[in-house]
């Protein structure tokens, strides 16, 4: 009946995971940093004692190691991707401290090009990212399915893990689990910028 098959994936969303080697002795001294920050400087949720730090970390001294490491992970990202470009930069760091019960609703990090986290205390329950399928058209249906594939599955979970970066288009929305543990889930967020001349002239224009 068929005389050639084909499978092809067009605009796809990518995720990149990255495993840092000998991380431990790093998270530690960020965990030390962090509990003297969170005395003084950012945002405490009275609500449920969420505590949010400046956006400043990649510019600090104990931070400095896990900088290195955002930085060689965009750098490969874009690589990847084959972006042409005359440099990146951090734009901002920030680190979340989320203890028991509290979630984190879908959103974006607008004006950037590339967004990560990296996990410095990830407990078992403690909330998974989930990435949510960005094409506005793609809810009109919704089969049942005879088991989730990621063809047909509107939202992809990936597990927090310690030790464990993440990078993803800044324009992906995404979400974070309810902390179903007893503990607190400490991640550090970041985003990208390209620097120079960024973008097409008359991108997508026909003539």
């Amino acid at each position: 009946m068929f005389a050639k098959g084909e499978f092809k994936t067009f605009f796809p969303s990518c995720v990149w995971i990255h495993e840092l080697q000998d991380f431990r002795e790093m998270n530690a001294k960020i965990v030390a940093e962090l509990v003297e920050l969170r005395k003084s400087t950012g945002y405490t949720n009275p609500e449920n004692n969420a505590w949010q730090s400046r956006g400043n970390l990649y510019q600090l001294e104990t931070f400095q190691p896990l900088t290195d490491c955002m930085n060689a992970a965009s750098k490969r990202v874009l690589e990847f991707m084959k972006v042409e470009y005359a440099d990146f930069v951090i734009t901002d760091s920030w680190a979340n401290i989320n203890p028991g019960g509290h979630s984190h609703k879908a959103h974006t990090h607008p004006n950037n090009y590339l967004s990560g986290v990296y996990y410095v205390r990830a407990p078992e329950g403690s909330g998974d990212i989930e990435f949510l399928d960005p094409r506005p058209q793609a809810l009109v249906l919704q089969p049942r399915v005879k088991q989730p594939t990621p063809y047909t599955a509107w939202k992809h979970p990936v597990a927090a893990q310690e030790g464990q970066l993440l990078m993803f288009p800044s324009w992906l929305q995404h979400q974070v689990q309810e902390n179903r543990s007893d503990e607190e889930r400490i991640s550090i967020s970041f985003n990208v910028m390209l620097k120079g001349s960024v973008g097409v002239e008359s991108a997508g224009a026909t003539f």
